[in-house]
This record gives C-alpha cells, structure tokens and sequence, in this order.
C-alpha cells in the first residue's frame, strides 16, 4: 500500500463474517484530509488532571505511567481514608501538583463540584492539551505504532480539538487477585458511548460538571481515531467490596437522586464473588490494538445494550 503512495495511519485486523467470526481479515484507516500524517517533532504540552478517592493499590501505577509518558499531573485527592494521600505526597510530592479538595471533607460524594474544580484547573493552566484520567484509569493510543503524545501531536497538527476514548473494564478472574487484572470487555453501559477525556486548553471551561465529566458543553471537532481507556473499577472481591459498600454507599445517594449519577453499580452487592469468567473476556496486550483496531479506534461493532454483568448476575 506505502509503495501505491497510500500511508495507513492504522492497519490491523477485525472479525471476518466466516461461521467461526475468526479475527484475521486485514483493515487499514488511510487518512484524506488529515494533514499530521506524522506526529510533530514538537509534541503540545499536555497536562492530566487526575481526581481520586480511596485507591492506595493503584493510584501509584496511574500517575507514574502518565509521567513515563511525559505528560504533567494535576492530582485531586477527595480527603482520601485509605493512606492514599499519603502515598502520593511520598511518592511524587516534588513531581505533580497535589491538592485535597473541598478544604474540607464532605459527608457525600461531590462529584459535580470535583468537575467544577477541574473545569478550572484546566482552563487556567498553562498546557496546551487536558486529559481527564480517573485514579482507576490508564489512557493508551489506539494506534499501536505511537505514543500518547503522538496522537495528541497528530489530531493537534491536523486542526482537531478533542479526543474520544473507548472504554475497556478489565475484570478480576480469581478471587486473590495480587496484580491488576489482564482480561477485558468492552464497557457496554450507555455512557460509555461518549467519552470525551482529552481536548485542546481554551483556556476557559469547557462543562465538564454539565456531563458527569463524560462530554465536553463546547463546539469540538473529534478526532476521528479514539483513545484507548483502560478501567480497573473493581480488581478484586476484597476491593470491590469496599468500594461499594464503604467508599460509596451512602455517599452517592445526593447526586444519585438529584441527577441520576452514579446507578451504573446498582446490580452489584456484596453477596457476589466478583469474578468474571475468563471465556467471555479478552487478553490484553500490545497485539490487541491490531487484534481489534476497528473496535478501539472507532467503537464499531461494540453493542451497548447490557452491562456486562459477571457471573451469576442477572
């Protein structure tokens, strides 16, 4: 194809229409009027705010692939119980901004003023690109041949202001679960059908609080190709759990009756194992991003019509 003068920004594979839907039939994304074929050599300065609660066993791992990446961090600990802030100002306290927010702490979950608080974070810093990464969150391109930064680089190049992700929920398989979780589903509830996690700073607010931080409330133009988010909301039983029942509990209940937020766990109790069964996931590696290119770049061919409930949920 490069030697017919065609550069496939993407090449991988999708499923076939064969009895079997086996993954090998070849797909390539050649871009037409994009202009950043390549990414610049000068990548847009890029800041990730990253607001948590509660997640000592995996905050360290998200903010230290978005430094590796070469992305700045912003982070907003919501009066966290569970040594999390602790960890954080031991760990990065002379690398990222640090911040507990409100002043003090609340006796519910306020979600909408933590998105008012970003929402002003992003519009006075001085970046050039906003990344909303979740504590349980990890943001990788779609494209496997580049870096984060490459696409920032590619979709800011070619005139594009906002990126959209696919949503992957990585799932415990075994009870003891000692690492983060390998296998995945494609997130199937309906606000994963929007995520708008990255745009260029306008230096003045883009809604964030107006979508439960899914949409921004401001013209965009999105870049055609998704990122990929990879979610770790409940990586064992033990954690899953306190999650739940503790972290959550009750202190959804204002912004659950008041908006409507927060239902998308309204299945789970604590009477349930939380393990998924491996057979209905999928791996997770670098050959993923070819293995399902269509998929992650783009969500064709994800149903949204179920919540991808593990075993023995109805």
């Amino acid at each position: 194809m490069r030697r017919s003068g065609l550069n496939p920004l993407v090449h991988g594979f999708t499923r076939n229409f064969s009895a079997t839907h086996t993954r090998n039939t070849q797909v390539a994304f050649i871009p037409g009027a994009l202009s950043g074929l390549t990414p610049s050599k000068q990548h847009p300065s890029t800041l990730a705010i990253v607001p948590c609660y509660n997640e000592v066993d995996i905050i360290e791992t998200t903010i230290g692939k978005l430094l590796g990446q070469g992305i700045d961090v912003h982070c907003i600990d919501n009066h966290s119980t569970d040594g999390t802030w602790e960890l954080i100002n031991k760990e990065f306290g002379s690398l990222i901004q640090i911040e507990r927010f409100p002043d003090n702490p609340l006796d519910y979950y306020a979600w909408w003023q933590i998105l008012e608080r970003m929402d002003a974070i992003a519009s006075a810093a001085p970046h050039d690109w906003i990344l909303h990464v979740d504590a349980d969150e990890q943001l990788e391109p779609s494209i496997s041949d580049l870096s984060l930064l490459d696409m920032i680089a590619i979709a800011d190049s070619s005139g594009f202001d906002t990126l959209d992700c696919t949503l992957l929920d990585f799932r415990p398989i075994t009870e003891k679960q000692l690492e983060l979780p390998t296998m995945f589903q494609f997130a199937q509830r309906p606000g994963a059908q929007q995520l708008q996690r990255g745009w260029r700073n306008r230096r003045s607010r883009v809604g964030l609080a107006d979508t439960g931080g899914h949409a921004l409330t401001v013209p965009t133009r999105i870049f055609p190709f998704n990122l990929v988010l990879r979610h770790y909301p409940l990586r064992s039983r033990e954690q899953a759990i306190r999650k739940l029942t503790i972290d959550r509990g009750d202190r959804l209940q204002k912004e659950r009756l008041e908006k409507n937020w927060h239902v998308h766990y309204d299945n789970y109790n604590a009477e349930h194992r939380f393990i998924w069964d491996s057979k209905a996931l999928a791996h997770w590696d670098w050959d993923s991003t070819r293995e399902y290119c269509v998929e992650f770049s783009t969500r064709v061919g994800i149903s949204f019509s179920d919540y991808g409930l593990p075993e023995g949920f109805s």
